[in-house]
């Protein structure tokens, strides 16, 4: 009998070659074994798609990573609230209105004509404030013009007291004007540009005050507002007169 070949298994398949990027000292399983760095399917054996295990975060990690998020949601809710606070409340200067008549304005004119270069009358200034707390206006000054020459002076409080306005809300004050003309000859000038309703007098105020709290001071301020410009005729206009506490359009 011829003696029978010895018949030798298969050779194994090679092991997987892992990738470089790989991390050794971490596992995954392959063929039965845990290869480090790589995490297996159980259901599936072998998963030749390598998957990085994350590592676990350390409870005082994530609790400082917690405190920070709330730390900037605090920073931003009050960088928000302030700025809020500083629009709403921040000072804001007040505005004026003249809102003498049509016949006061002739009358006090009729009068400088009448060989008088000096005069003295009230005239009526609504003054609005636009914050949110109470307003004391101290002290109102200014000159008036006419083709750049001094003709007059306006004058409210000082020594005869302030004027308390509340807020969002105006105040019609009276304020002493006194006319001043450097000849006769100015007078007649403005009573005839009045007659022809083309008189214009321009206006240099200056306002001292202090916003209010209750009774307490907390925002004390000076305004000046010059090159104010009235169309003395026009004063009698719906447009002109917005501003007059006194004023009744109905």
């Amino acid at each position: 009998d011829m003696e029978q070949p010895l018949l030798r298994p298969p050779a194994a398949a090679p092991a997987p070659r892992w990738p470089s990027w790989v991390d050794e000292t971490s596992g995954a399983k392959a063929g039965g074994r845990q290869r480090p760095g790589v995490v297996g399917r159980e259901e599936d054996g072998w998963d030749p798609v390598p998957r990085v295990r994350l590592s676990h975060t350390a409870p005082a990690a994530q609790n400082l990573h917690a405190c920070a998020r709330v730390c900037c949601v605090l920073v931003v809710l009050v960088v928000m609230t302030v700025s809020v606070l500083l629009g709403l409340y921040s000072p804001h200067y007040p505005q004026l209105g003249i809102c003498n008549t049509e016949l006061d304005w002739g009358s006090i004119l009729r009068g400088l004509v009448k060989m008088k270069v000096e005069a003295e009358a009230e005239v009526l200034v609504s003054v609005y404030n636009p914050n949110l707390i109470a307003m004391d206006l101290k002290h109102l000054s200014g000159v008036m013009k006419h083709d750049g020459q001094q003709i007059g002076t306006l004058e409210a409080g000082g020594a005869r007291g302030g004027f308390l306005i509340g807020a969002l809300s105006v105040s019609d004050i009276l304020v002493t004007t006194r006319f001043m003309m450097t000849s006769v000859q100015k007078s007649v000038q403005l009573e005839a540009e009045y007659q022809m309703g083309s008189l214009l007098l321009m206006v240099d105020l200056s306002l001292e005050g202090a916003l209010l709290i209750g009774s307490h001071q907390v925002s004390p301020f000076q305004y000046g507002l010059s090159n104010y410009f009235i169309h003395v005729n026009e004063y009698s206009s719906d447009d002109n007169r917005q501003l007059c506490n006194c004023y009744n359009p109905g």
